[in-house]
């Protein structure tokens, strides 16, 4: 063949042929849509390094820290937690501050307003915990601080010039109806914990305790790892739930990590949270007197203690504790081989008191 042709030839191999079919476009998906800063927040590392090197606030001063956690406030604020805790967290001076301000239910009307810091526990040592930075005051108008309430559930706290509006949960108080309360049951409050989540408190009339079911009646902000057939897993919170079959597959809270209630974090469960903005006359006083009676007397009608130099709540822990999954499945099948699980599991496997 000569050079020409073999160029010819090269150059046929360019050319289309109309009899073949061009090749199908690869397919790609949607274009996202455009980016916003609507929804959920997002923090930066960028934003805890900086803090971590800023060293312009003296955190061993809880008026300085109160002042600049406030400075940074939104003009109005959702507090979730029905116990009327506003949490925050800080890092600042190589330190991570977990804190909050709360507006307590019978004290703000006095124009208070608590606020409370300190670093996390969870990497000290027990010789250590004595030295962690940590920050309880109460604020009032000889601080700077004017409280107004404006609504039995919106209050205005103003200081340096700044006001902020905190509105806090409406919860309705009203009793279950995914499910039926057997006759010997009691609904005492529905309540939203620091987790996201909410819960039903009930109370065995017969038997004398308290004990937690997670309230469906709205979307549940969780994902649920199945344990067994009866038993999940929260994936965030780590919350162990039985369902009860017999009484509308209703979910009973039987464990949380054990390391959540020694960090005093969000996933301690939500024994104080409690719905205060909405107790009225004897409120939980005579259940928990019926249920624990070596604090008649001493509990006012929101369950804290009367007696003490500071107000302290009756911890309604009515469920078990577990490093490790494993340890509240033991505590569920435990509680099925009893004629009472659900008391089982708000005994956190502890056998019922004396005479009970």
């Amino acid at each position: 063949m000569k050079v020409m042709d073999l160029a010819l030839a090269s150059m046929a191999l360019l050319v289309p042929n109309p009899a073949l079919s061009a090749p199908t476009a690869p397919a790609y998906p949607s274009p996202p849509p455009p980016a916003t800063s609507a929804g959920p927040a997002v923090t930066f590392h960028q934003s805890l390094a900086d803090g971590w090197n800023d060293r312009r606030i003296d955190t061993t001063q809880a008026n300085a820290v109160f002042a600049h956690v406030f400075a940074h406030l939104p003009p109005e604020v959702d507090v979730h937690p029905t116990e009327n805790y506003y949490y925050w967290q800080l890092a600042i001076d190589g330190r991570s501050l977990h804190g909050n301000f709360r507006l307590v239910a019978g004290r703000r009307e006095h124009g208070e307003i608590a606020f409370a810091c300190g670093e996390p526990t969870e990497f000290l040592e027990p010789n250590e915990r004595a030295e962690r930075l940590i920050h309880n005051k109460v604020f009032t108008a000889k601080d700077g601080v004017i409280v107004e309430i404006v609504k039995p559930l919106t209050v205005k706290v103003s200081y340096h010039n700044k006001t902020v509006v905190f509105h806090l949960n409406p919860l309705p108080q009203t009793p279950p109806t995914r499910f039926t309360l057997p006759s010997t049951e009691k609904f005492l409050q529905r309540i939203q914990d620091e987790s996201g989540l909410r819960f039903h408190l009930l109370y065995h009339t017969t038997a004398h305790y308290f004990f937690w079911v997670l309230d469906e009646e709205t979307p549940v902000p969780e994902h649920f790892r199945p344990l067994t057939e009866e038993a999940v897993i929260g994936r965030r919170t780590g919350f162990v739930f039985w369902s009860q079959n017999s009484v509308g597959g209703r979910r009973i809270l039987a464990s949380v990590r054990r390391r959540c209630l020694l960090r005093n974090d969000y996933y301690d469960g939500p024994f104080d949270q409690l719905a205060d903005n909405f107790v009225q006359g004897d409120g939980l006083r005579p259940w928990i007197e019926e249920a624990m009676p070596w604090y008649k007397g001493r509990v006012d009608p929101r369950g804290y203690l009367t007696d003490g130099p500071a107000p302290r709540r009756v911890a309604l822990t009515a469920h078990g504790q577990h490093d490790e999954p494993s340890e509240a499945l033991t505590l569920i099948e435990q509680a099925l081989t009893l004629p009472d699980p659900v008391g089982h599991l708000a005994r956190g496997g502890a056998p019922p008191p004396a005479g009970r």
